[in-house]
Formats: structure tokens, C-alpha cells, sequence
């Protein structure tokens, strides 16, 4: 919708979008992929509770940080600017608190996987089997082999 694109550009809108297709898609998967093969990188494991919660807060920050943006947006709030009207603050406010708790969750999981690469309690390879069984199936099949000695 031509009309629509005009009204929007240049508003808070197009920072949401932007930004949650960043943080909220690219990040929060390369991190998603960190945790799931953390254990086989490092031999090591990490606290599960604590990766949820990490997850759970980038999740709500992700949330609470750029919904208000998307509202803002279609307010017609601009971007770009050094303080914001006043029927804007309440808004702008909730986005920092959930770019607070995004930032907040995002140092948490770097943290558990700093100290579970070097303090982790250490994971054995059925610790790291996919629940499905493939993932390391040619692994184990030459560990097998070898183990048997039939290689």
C-alpha cells in the first residue's frame, strides 16, 4: 500500500522493523545455535535453567522493546530525535525498559557460555545426542567400528 509506506517512513516503524528483524531473528539464532552445540564445542555443559531463562527474557525484551516502537510508529513518532512529545514518553519509556531486560538477557547467555566453556560440568557424547539421533549417528557408528575393530 503506497499510502501506508509514505505514512511510515521515516517513523519509529521502520526502526522496529528493522531492529527486531536483527535482534529479534539473526541474533536470537546464532545464539540458539551457540547453546545447541556448546556442549560439543567445548565438551562441557551449561546450565539448562538458566539458558531458558535467557532465552525467556530476549524473548519478552525483544517484545517490549519494539512493540511500543511499532505503536510509535504508527502514531506517526519520527525517529531521529533528541526528545520526543510529550504524549510519546510512556512509550518510548516501555522500550527502554525492554531494551533493558533484551540487553540484560543477551549478557546472560554470554555469560553461561563463557563459564561453561571453562567451569561447565563435562558432557559425554550421550549428553549431546539430538533427540532425534542423527545429529552424531556417523560419529558413533565409527566409534563403533573402531571400538569393534572392523574398520
Amino acid at each position: 500500500i503506497p499510502a501506508l509506506g509514505v505514512y511510515l517512513h521515516n517513523s519509529y516503524f521502520t526502526v522496529a522493523q528493522l531492529h527486531l528483524l536483527l535482534l529479534g531473528t539473526v541474533l536470537t539464532s546464532f545464539l540458539a545455535g551457540l547453546f545447541h552445540w556448546l556442549p560439543t564445542l567445548t565438551n562441557r555443559g551449561y546450565s539448562r535453567s538458566l539458558g531458558y531463562l535467557a532465552a525467556a527474557g530476549m524473548l519478552l525484551g525483544n517484545m517490549a522493546s519494539f512493540a511500543p516502537q511499532f505503536v510509535l510508529g504508527t502514531l506517526g513518532s519520527p525517529k531521529g530525535l533528541h526528545s520526543y512529545p510529550e504524549q510519546f514518553q510512556t512509550l518510548h519509556l516501555l522500550s527502554s525498559i525492554g531494551a533493558m531486560v533484551l540487553v540484560a538477557s543477551i549478557l546472560l547467555g554470554v555469560a553461561i557460555a563463557v563459564w561453561s566453556r571453562f567451569r561447565g560440568k563435562p558432557s559425554s557424547s550421550n549428553d549431546r545426542q539430538d533427540a532425534v539421533g542423527g545429529e552424531f549417528s556417523y560419529s558413533q557408528m565409527v566409534n563403533e567400528r573402531v571400538v569393534e575393530g572392523t574398520q
